[in-house]
Order: structure tokens, then sequence, then C-alpha cells
């Protein structure tokens, strides 16, 4: 009875130990979960992971498959004396897919991954499909933007967005490398052909002499020849087919059955004619062009 009551007197000191306990489990319990709540808050907010970014394929990257192969060469080879001339790199990138949701985070990262800002003066033009829309935007490098922002580039600028909304992503590109072509250190307009080709001056080959101009009275020289020509020829169409009575055209019929007088062998000779006026009743015999005699009237 004694070791039993002795039992029973200990239980309730250490009730409140008891107590202590449950609360010190129930508050770690608690601190787990808000902390564990706070790092899914925090694990949220971080960035998302790397994600792939098209890689440059040369001066175009068109990824897209928008343009052909004329095409791709003809703005390749304006993309290529901009650099010569002007000393400015430009990269066209054609994309499907926009890892971002927003092309202007998308044209930021590129800029970064290809490390363009290291190349000194580049320019990039984004053509992405952000969904079913098309979408447009450039970057370049700071020392370009006075030249890539005055009234005209941007009249250019919004005339490729416009191409792109209407889903002409092939003439936007061609607009858009042809209108940098014309804007950056005012290179001229390519040609009818859009090879990109200006028309530059033509410097005679080593050795020759000096181009020398042809004197004026060479060609008036060669005009009036012309004109004595052509009069000879209206002369000679006269004497032979136009009456000298009333100057109506003439006609002829063979003087003989077939046309054919004969000769002092009596075996043939020369063709002879009678031309004939039928207005005013004019006549001679003759071939008009026999040499040594001259048509003869009757």
């Amino acid at each position: 009875m004694r070791g039993s009551g002795a039992r029973a007197s200990t239980l309730p000191g250490r009730e409140p130990l008891l107590v202590l306990a449950l609360l010190a489990t129930i508050a770690l319990l608690g601190s787990g979960g808000v902390g564990g709540g706070a790092r899914a808050g925090i694990a949220a907010e971080d960035p998302p992971p790397d994600v792939p970014l098209p890689q440059p394929l040369g001066a175009i990257s068109d990824y897209g498959a928008q343009l052909g192969r004329s095409t791709r060469a003809q703005l390749q080879a304006l993309i290529a004396q901009i650099e010569e001339r002007a000393g400015v790199r430009v990269y066209v990138l054609i994309t499907l897919l926009d890892p971002f949701g927003s092309p202007s985070a998308l044209v930021e990262a590129i800029w970064d991954a290809w490390a363009l800002e290291a190349q000194g003066k580049a320019v990039l033009l984004l053509f992405v499909r952000e969904g079913e829309p098309w979408a447009f935007r450039w970057r370049s490098h700071p020392e370009l933007g006075p030249k890539l922002r005055t009234p005209e580039a941007l009249a250019l600028w919004a005339e490729v967005e416009a191409l792109v909304g209407d889903r002409k992503v092939a003439q936007a590109v061609r607009t858009a490398v042809e209108g940098l072509h014309r804007a950056l250190g005012g290179l001229p307009s390519p040609g009818p052909g859009g090879e990109g080709k200006g028309k530059e001056e033509e410097t005679p080959p080593e050795g020759a002499g000096p181009v020398r101009a042809i004197p004026i009275w060479v060609y008036a020289l060669g005009g009036g020849l012309g004109v004595l020509g052509l009069l000879a020829g209206a002369v000679a169409y006269a004497l032979v087919w136009l009456c000298p009575g009333c100057g109506a055209r003439l006609a002829r019929n063979p003087l003989r059955p077939y046309g054919v007088w004969p000769g002092p062998t009596g075996r043939g000779g020369r063709r002879v004619w009678v031309y004939y006026c039928r207005r005013c009743g004019y006549r001679r015999v003759g071939s008009g062009g026999e040499r040594g005699r001259g048509p003869r009237r009757l």
C-alpha cells in the first residue's frame, strides 16, 4: 500500500513536464511547417533553370525556315557589305520558340548568350513567333543608338513591325537588312535585283591612256552622211517608180512574153519592162536600173 501510494503521489508531479514536452513538440512541428512554407515560397520566386537558347548559325540563323536560298544569299551579301564598309556586324535570328514568353526578354537573353556586346558594333534582329502572331525586336550596341533612332530609322522599324504583323516574315527581314544597309554609314541603296551592290565608279585598267571624248564634228559628219544616203535613196526611187508628169506611182508589165528581150545572138538577153502611168498615160521602156542605158520613153 505504501509503495503504491508513493507511485500515485509522484504522478501528479510529472504532468507539468509532459505538458511542456507536448507543447515543445507542437511548437517544433509548427516552426518546421512555417519554415518549409517559407522555403517553398523562396523556391517559387527563384528564376527557372537555364533554358536552351538557339545558337548562331552565321549572320542569319533561320530556325523558322522562312527564307529561300536566293533570298538568304542576297541578304548575306548585304550584311557582308555593311560589315566591310561600316564595321557593323548584323545578326538575324528567326525562331519559333520563346521560352520566356516575352520577345523583349528573349532578345536580351540572346544578346548576352551570343556575347554580342564584346564584339563591338553589332545589331541583333529577332523575329520570333510568340504563339500565333509573329513579333519583332531589335538590339544594338550603345554607339549605334543615335543612328538607329532617327525619324527615318523609326519609320523603318514601324514598317518592319507591320510586315511581321501581316506574317510577311521574309519581306520584313529583307526590309530590315536593306534599311540598315542605307542607315549605317550612308551606304548606297541596293540595286533593283536586290543583290546589295551599289553603282561603283568605273576606273580604267592600269596602263590605259586617258579617255578622250569624241569631237562633236564626228557626230555631225556621220549624221550628214546618213541624211545624204536617205536623199539618194529617195531620188532613185522617184526616178524609177514615180511618174514625171503627175507624180503618181508607175505600174509595169513585161514588154514581151515572160519579159525577156532577145540578145544579139537571139538566145536570150535581159529582162525589159514597160512602165506606165494609169493617171496621165505616161510610158517608158527599161528596167530603171540598167547599166549604161537609161529607160527609153515610148
